[in-house]
């Protein structure tokens, strides 16, 4: 009998209201710049005499998966509520401020209140409590959180992935897009034959002034070519084979390769990897407490 994992979800959540007065404008479309994470974040709004109508951003080289968030959600938003008092994304705070900067810079252009569209009136609305069964899940969705549910889902099993951000990715949605592959088939059919883990080890060590977690050390270098064969074949990632070794200062032998796209190249495909594995995937939702019962993790409270 499988054991089913349950997680509860009891969640809280900000309702914005809009403004108390009712906002006056000067009909048209304005534009505006402001500096965003990548360069500039150039913003257009239009207006009829009494509502924002519409907030279209344009082309920027913001993150995508990340600075993208705000830029879909951060619009609408401002649409909905008919404010400047929105919450911004976070994990992509300088893009949401580039936005709500470029937006109120319009409002000033429209005649508009930009003061008085700031403020927001905050009234708690209560989440009905939802009880959800799997047979388990992960906390955090970044490239091990990731990795875990794909995985598990392959294995048969019904997984749930929670991220308490409103994106996936973690860390290695923004790093240099880089992975060692030594002991992979990628590795040798590129010509590399004279790798070893017990040389990555000695690398290891020695930059690691061996202080090194010897224990964690040797999972590492014996399993990291399997699951790179692994990632690229069932996981879908793709590595870069045309551009070939990257050259890393503490490794001896070529062995470190760049995701096609890099960081943003691996995190598109992980998500669609995750997407096609069936696991469900909660975003904006902090796992807050483990429900423990005869000395077992039997849930997970979010």
């Amino acid at each position: 009998m499988i054991r089913r994992l349950t997680f509860i979800s009891a969640l809280t959540a900000l309702s914005l209201a809009s403004s108390a007065q009712a906002a006056t404008f000067n009909p048209g479309t304005y534009t505006a710049v402001a500096k965003g994470n990548g360069g500039d974040v150039p913003v257009a709004v239009t207006f009829t005499a009494n509502a924002i109508q519409k907030v279209e951003i344009g082309q920027n080289k913001e993150t995508p998966g990340i600075g993208s968030v705000a830029i879909d959600n951060l619009p609408k938003s401002i649409v909905a509520k008919q404010s400047l008092g929105v919450e911004g994304v976070a994990g992509a705070s300088i893009t949401s401020k580039a936005i709500l900067t470029a937006v109120a810079a319009c409002v000033k252009q429209a005649g508009g209140n930009v003061d008085e569209l700031s403020k927001v009136q905050q009234k708690q609305a209560i989440v009905p409590a939802q009880t959800l069964n799997a047979d388990i899940a992960i906390v955090g969705a970044g490239a091990a959180g990731q990795t875990a549910a794909i995985r598990a889902s392959e294995l048969g099993k019904k997984v749930i992935l929670l991220e308490k951000m409103p994106f996936a990715g973690g860390a290695a949605a923004v790093n240099g897009g880089t992975v060692v592959i030594q002991g992979s088939k990628i590795q040798k059919d590129a010509g590399i034959k004279d790798d070893s883990p017990a040389i990555m080890t000695d690398d290891y060590i020695k930059n690691g002034h061996n202080l090194n977690d010897r224990k964690m050390l040797s999972l590492y270098v014996n399993n990291v070519g399997s699951m790179v064969d692994w990632a690229t074949t069932y996981a879908g990632m793709k590595l870069n084979t045309k551009a070939g070794f990257t050259n890393e200062a503490e490794h001896s032998k070529p062995r470190v390769m760049r995701w096609v796209d890099g960081a943003q190249g691996a995190t598109r495909n992980f998500k669609a990897a995750v997407e096609k594995s069936g696991t469900k995937v909660l975003l904006g939702t902090p796992a807050k407490e483990l429900i423990v019962k005869d000395g077992k993790v039997v849930g997970i409270k979010a």
